[in-house]
This record gives structure tokens, C-alpha cells and sequence, in this order.
């Protein structure tokens, strides 16, 4: 190298190239590798002072700016130390804030392959230029990192691969560090690096002897790009990398038949912000880690949840949840999650829940269990021998709990009252609303908001107490009844919003089977005109009715980015031509019966109690019922607020696309709270906000192709795979009790409900 030019450039074997400031995060991690002794391909770095000299005063990017001589010259003088290759050169960005442990700029700036000696200053140029694109500035600014330009480029030998891909020194979905992943398809590398092309995929253990765990080939080959003595030399380097870097590292790799290179490392930065939204976390010294389950929530809140639902629901229900045991002067630790995301799925900390129930209320964890629902998991182990300060606790806390619920129903009347009335009112004035109206509406929610999900919450806890009692009861004195002694102790009760809309559907549908023109739109299959056809019918105006009633629910309703049935009423459409195609006069179900099955399950219930338990045990029973009615009307005036939530949304997201920031609406979903209020605000640029929305959806794409286990202890995944007993038996948790035989249907989605046939046994999978 000409010692007249130290500043522009200088080889990976140079000290000065290992300092990010000289060249930038990717150079620099490069040279150290290289003087590592890693086979990292021969090249040197451009440092940023090569950048700056070719700026005009206002530091507008270089496009066509001649390049001084001096800069040529010492760049010419590296390359010839370097050697020329038949190949070319490989040119890559490198900005000092590049590959670093917050931010990793993965295919923020450009990168330009196969040059030709005569073409480096173009491809230079280019990789330059992208500093000033609208992905890497939404980018910075995102980060808050500054816009002065910064960037070095990192100069080459090009690898001809025969294959490449990019691998992970842990598992970066599960946060597994006991096993490294390795993605491969023929030829560069770029397709695996963008999710262009699928990958073959390799897992590795992350052991001394690195060893080949599982081999996923592509569908459309037949032997593996890598033999696992390739695989497992790979492997090698994967840990030396992760040694020298300390941190856990995304490495992409080349092989050209003879050598396995390594073209770039960075750390995984996504896994700190996993560890934040999905990792798990660990109990108290000596407990072990913490046991995650989506039970119960999985049947409330199935799928993804979208990034707007989450910023909102993870923040206020773990506040909540805290809240109701701090009543109890219970404190959760602060570092413990109560609630978080795996894989954009949400999880209850089993571990958590078990212990605050145990040591509040004396419940065991499998009471726990029994309330939530879902595998039989211990999260927690209760002492051998309980003190007799803690039994004091459990009946001081039990009493006082049984106290709130007596005074809870009477409030039930004038919370229901009060919260349908804001909703009415809410529901005329959000299209009113001017812009910092509307901000306000985001940052600071009315008290009557605020407080009725802790509201619910109680309702819910209420419920499963009386419910406990219960349970106890009847597996003491009827063990042989318990299961289908108990569902028809809590059926057939009326005044239960999620079974009213089916008798009200079928109501309806005796009403349209009496109008020829009203069959005839049910019998089609475009219901985009649905006002205008049924305007001039008689069924015109008990459907509206039935929507000012139910129209805030919605299929999967808990979450704010899913529509409502009076915005897309097709499933009600086809429920309603399901019901009009049925010829009885009396429905399906069978409401009466349920009554007189409750009214006969109660009567023999008490008879075989003891008489002197007999009036508690009645008065259980009857606040256990009570209950469920209330919890499940509470639940349809907490979507009502979910309802008001998602129409501040969708007049958030038209402002937004009036202001150039969203192409869509529905785009504001994948924006976070904070997200939506900065950009309402006018603190937000175009083109980060349209970066926040394409990764998030590319994000959730990812997650949806997952499989979620029940189960996630620590950072593991844990999946049943034990076959039944039986062989052919598929066990489960039962909606309504007796014995049935039939064909088992299996529906995925409330949208395939057609498919169910007379006689059939209904099946939902999780």
C-alpha cells in the first residue's frame, strides 16, 4: 500500500482495519476474522474518508462525482497487494453502525457482486449511494441512529460457489444455544439471505465434536448440497466465530467445492429483542426455568396477534392480572413476565400463575390447571409441608375473596349499564374526532376503559372459585358423574350472549325461509350488495336489529385488526343460509332441554350431598351460575371495547393514508402503539413508517408458518408426540358430555362450519 494515503484504504491484514471506525461493522469483523486465522476471503476496506471526499458541501450523495486521483491510487495500490482475481471482486457496504450488537442493517445497504476490475468504482459508487435510500434512513432513524454519512466498503476476492447460505450459532426462532442452524441452496447465497428461495437446512450440535442432528432437504432434490463432513467442518468455524466474537453470530458461508468461506458475521440482534418479547426468562435461583402455556388463550386470542393488539393487550393484561393479586398485598417479581410472545403467539407463565395461587390461596398447581384448561403442566412445586403461617394466609385470603365476590354482583348491573352506554356514545363520536382528539384517545383511555378488563378479570376469578368449589363437591360425593354431572350443572342457564346470537340467527332464518327473494342471496355467493337487497325486504329491519346487538363480535374478536360482523357480515350470511336450509321448526339445539337436563342434574346433585352441606353446597351451585352468565356478558362488553379500540384504528389508519404514510388502512395493524402515535403526531417519516409495516409483515408471515407447541419450558419447545394409548384415539376436551357415535369432523376455523354435517362429531384442533 503507498504509505502516502492511510486514510482511504487499507487490507484485512492491517490493524487499523479491524476498528469499526475505519471499517465500519462489517469490514472490521471481517479483518478480525481474517487475522483470526477463519478462511475469510482476501480484501481490503475503503474507509469512510473516502466517502466524505467525494461529498459536495451539502453531503448530497456522490452519484457522478469525479473520483480524486489520490483516492484511486490508494485504493489501486491495496488491490495490487491483494492480487486480481478471474473471479472479480465482491463489493459490500460497511457502515461504521453496521453488524454492530443493536443493530444489525441486514440488507439495508447495497451490495454488488461479480465486478469487474474496470466496473469497482461504479459498484463503489453504489454501494455509497445507498446510505442515502429510503430503507436505510427509515432505518436510522428508527434506531436513532445519526445521518451523517458513515460508510466504509468492503473490497473482496469473489467466492465461486457451488453453494451457500446463511447459518446461526443458536437456533434463532427458539433461542435454543445448544444447537447451531445452518441454511444452504445451490449457488450465492443472496436467495437464502432474503427468503428469495427455501433452503435445505441443517441442525447442528453445538458441541466439541460438532455433530449433524437433522438434515430438512429441499422437496426437489435428492441428496443433500453438503455431506455432514463438510457440515460438520462448517460447524467448526461456527464456534470458533462465536468464541472470538463472544455473542451468538449470523454468519453467511460460501463453499467452492474445496473451501468452506466465511463472507460476513454480525450478531444475531434479533435475539436480544426475543429475549425481551418471547424468551421466557427464569425463576428464582434454584426453581429453574419458567413454564409457558397458551392455554385457555389459544381458545381466546387463536393465531398471530397482531403487533398493534400486542403493544395494547400485553401491557394491559399483565398490569391487570398484577393488579388483582396485589389486592391480596402479593407482589410478582418485576423481572417476571406474567404474559408474553413466542413466535407471535402469546403464553401465560405457568410458573408464575401456579405460585401466586398456591401461596395466596392454597390452590395446587393442578387446580391451576383445571382453570385454564389445556396440558397438564407443573410450572411450580409447592413444599412438602406448608407452615401454619402460610394455612392462616390461604383462609385470611380466601375469606376476604369470598367477601369481594358477594359485593362484585352487586355491580355487575350498573358496570354492564354504564360500559354499554360509553360505548353507544364513543361509537357516534370517534368519526368526529379532530387529530389531537384522536391522539389523546391513544394515549390517555377513559377510567371506564381502564378498569373494566381488571373488571373482567375478577368476573373470571369469581367464576372459577365457585367453579373449584364445585368440582370438589361433585368429585367427593358423585366421582362416577363428575365430567357430564358437571357441564349440565352450568347449561341451559339463558342470558348468555355467545349462545343468544344462534337462537336469534335461527329466528331469523324461519323468517327468511318465507321470502323467496331473501333464499335467493342467501343461495349466492357475492354479498357485497347485502344492503341494498335486503333494504326492500321484511328482513330488513329485524337484521339491523340483530347487528345493533351483536354486530361488535366478530370471528377471532379479541384482537382490534380483525373485522366485525357489521363491517363483513359473510359468516353470519352463510350460519343464516345453513339455518334457512334446515326444514324443522325447531333448531338444532335444544335450549329447553338443556334446562330441564340442569334442573334434573341439580336435583340429583344435592341429593347426594350430606343435608347438613346441602344449603351451602345450593348456594355454591347458584353463584357458580350466576357467575358464568356474568362472566360471559362481561365478555361481549369487553369486545365492545375492543370494538371502540379498532374503529380509533381504522380512523387512525385513514389519516395516515391521507397523510402519504400508509398505502392501506389496515396497514396501521402492524404498527405498535407508540409506533401509531408518533406518526399521528407528525414526529414520524414516510418511508419508516412503511419499513416498520413491510417487516412486520414479512414477520408474521414467518410466524405463521411455525407450528407453536402448548408447551415452552425455558426456551424450549416442548411438543406431544407420545402416541395415545389406543392407537386410533384421539382424546381432547369435551364441549358437551354423554356418548355420541358419529363421523368425527375436523374444522380448523369457524369458516368451515359448512362442512359439518348432521350426526357428525366436531373436532377443533388447537
Amino acid at each position: 500500500m503507498s504509505p502516502e494515503h492511510p486514510a482511504y484504504a487499507w487490507p484485512f491484514a492491517a490493524t487499523a482495519a479491524t476498528q469499526t471506525a475505519v471499517a465500519g461493522g462489517k469490514g472490521a469483523m471481517l479483518a478480525r476474522l481474517f487475522q483470526a486465522g477463519l478462511p475469510i476471503p482476501r480484501g481490503c476496506v475503503l474507509t469512510p474518508h473516502a466517502l466524505t471526499v467525494c461529498l459536495d458541501d451539502q453531503n448530497e450523495r456522490p452519484q457522478q462525482r469525479p473520483i480524486p486521483i489520490e483516492l484511486q491510487a490508494a485504493l489501486q495500490g491495496v488491490l495490487n497487494e491483494l492480487g486480481s482475481v478471474p473471479e472479480g471482486w465482491a463489493v459490500r457496504s460497511s457502515a461504521v453502525a453496521e453488524d454492530s450488537g443493536t443493530a444489525s442493517f441486514a440488507g439495508i445497504y447495497d451490495s454488488v457482486l461479480n465486478v469487474a476490475e474496470a466496473q469497482l468504482w461504479d459498484a463503489i459508487r453504489s454501494c455509497w449511494s445507498s446510505w442515502w435510500s429510503d430503507r436505510a434512513q427509515a432505518y436510522r432513524q428508527r434506531l436513532g441512529l445519526p445521518h451523517t454519512p458513515l460508510m466504509a466498503v468492503v473490497i473482496q476476492h469473489m467466492v465461486q460457489a457451488q453453494c451457500a447460505g446463511v447459518a446461526f450459532t443458536v437456533d434463532p426462532m427458539s433461542g435454543d444455544t445448544a444447537q447451531m442452524v445452518v441454511n444452504a441452496a445451490s449457488g450465492l447465497g443472496i436467495g437464502v439471505v432474503s427468503g428469495v428461495v427455501e433452503p435445505e437446512q441443517y441442525r447442528l450440535s453445538k458441541t466439541p465434536d460438532v455433530r449433524v442432528l437433522d438434515t430438512r432437504l429441499h422437496p426437489a432434490t435428492t441428496s443433500p448440497l453438503l455431506t455432514p463432513e463438510i457440515t460438520a467442518a462448517l460447524g467448526t468455524q461456527l464456534l470458533r466465530i462465536e468464541t472470538l466474537c463472544g455473542a451468538p453470530q449470523d454468519v453467511e458461508w460460501a463453499w467452492d467445492g474445496e473451501q468452506c468461506w466465511i463472507v460476513q458475521s454480525r450478531p444475531i440482534t434479533t435475539l436480544g429483542q426475543q429475549a425481551a418479547a418471547h424468551q421466557p426468562g427464569t425463576g428464582p435461583a434454584g426453581t429453574g426455568p419458567d413454564t409457558w402455556t397458551n392455554a385457555n388463550l389459544k381458545d381466546i386470542l387463536p393465531g398471530l396477534a397482531s403487533p398493534l393488539s400486542w403493544s395494547i393487550l400485553g401491557t394491559e393484561l399483565d398490569d391487570a392480572i398484577r393488579a388483582q393479586y396485589a389486592r391480596s398485598d402479593y407482589t410478582w417479581p418485576a423481572e417476571r413476565r406474567v404474559i408474553r410472545r413466542f413466535w407471535g403467539r402469546i403464553y401465560f407463565n405457568m410458573s408464575l400463575l401456579q405460585q401466586a395461587a398456591y401461596e395466596v390461596f392454597g390452590a395446587l398447581p393442578e387446580e391451576t390447571i383445571h382453570v385454564l384448561g389445556g396440558a397438564a403442566v407443573q410450572g411450580f412445586t409447592p413444599p412438602p409441608s406448608p407452615g401454619w403461617r402460610l394455612r392462616l394466609g390461604w383462609l385470611r385470603h380466601i375469606v376476604s375473596a369470598m367477601r369481594f365476590f358477594k359485593h362484585l354482583r352487586q355491580e355487575v348491573p350498573g358496570h354492564f349499564t354504564d360500559l354499554h352506554q360509553h360505548w353507544q356514545q364513543e361509537r357516534q363520536r370517534i368519526p368526529q374526532l379532530d387529530r389531537d382528539m384522536l391522539i389523546n384517545a391513544f394515549v390517555t383511555r377513559p377510567e371506564i376503559e381502564q378498569s373494566f378488563l381488571l373488571f373482567h378479570l375478577d368476573l373470571t376469578a369469581g367464576l372459577n372459585a365457585y367453579l373449584t368449589m364445585l368440582r370438589q363437591l361433585i368429585e367427593r360425593y358423585l366421582p362416577e358423574a363428575e365430567g357430564g354431572r358437571f357441564a349440565d350443572l352450568v347449561t341451559g342457564l339463558g342470558g348468555v350472549h355467545s349462545a343468544d346470537h344462534s337462537y336469534r340467527l335461527w329466528a331469523l332464518s324461519r323468517l327468511a325461509r318465507q321470502m323467496p327473494e331473501v333464499m335467493a342471496f342467501l343461495a349466492g355467493r357475492d354479498r357485497s350488495a347485502w344492503r341494498e337487497i335486503l333494504a326492500p325486504t321484511g328482513l330488513a329491519e329485524p337484521w339491523q336489529t340483530f347487528l345493533e346487538a351483536y354486530g361488535h363480535r366478530g370471528l377471532y374478536e379479541v384482537d382490534v385488526a380483525n373485522p366485525r360482523w357489521r363491517e363483513q357480515p359473510d359468516y353470519l350470511f352463510d350460519i343464516l343460509a345453513a339455518y334457512a336450509a334446515m326444514e324443522q321448526d325447531t333448531p338444532p339445539f335444544d335450549p329447553q332441554g338443556q334446562t330441564q337436563r340442569r334442573q334434573q342434574a341439580e336435583a340429583a346433585t344435592l341429593r347426594r350431598i350430606p343435608f347438613w352441606l346441602r344449603s351451602w353446597s345450593r348456594r355454591t351451585l347458584h353463584r357458580a351460575q350466576a357467575f358464568s352468565r356474568y362472566r360471559e356478558q362481561s365478555k361481549s362488553h369487553l369486545v365492545r371495547l375492543i370494538d371502540l379500540a379498532r374503529q380509533r384504528c381504522l380512523r387512525a389508519g385513514d389519516d395516515l393514508v391521507q397523510a402519504g404514510l400508509l398505502d392501506e388502512r389496515d396497514a396501521v395493524f402492524f404498527l405498535e402503539r407508540d409506533e401509531l402515535v408518533a406518526a399521528l403526531r407528525g414526529e414520524t417519516q414516510r418511508a419508516f413508517v412503511r419499513h416498520c409495516v413491510a417487516q412486520r409483515r414479512l414477520e408474521q408471515q414467518r410466524y405463521a408458518a411455525l407450528q407453536p407447541p402448548d408447551v415452552i419450558v425455558g426456551e424450549q419447545p416442548v411438543y406431544d408426540t407420545a402416541p395415545s394409548e389406543g392407537g386410533l384415539m384421539l382424546s381432547g376436551l369435551p364441549s358437551s358430555p354423554g356418548r355420541v357415535l358419529g363421523t368425527a369432523r375436523t374444522l380448523r376455523t369457524p369458516r368451515d362450519f359448512n362442512r359439518l354435517q348432521a350426526g357428525d362429531i366436531l373436532v377443533a384442533p388447537p
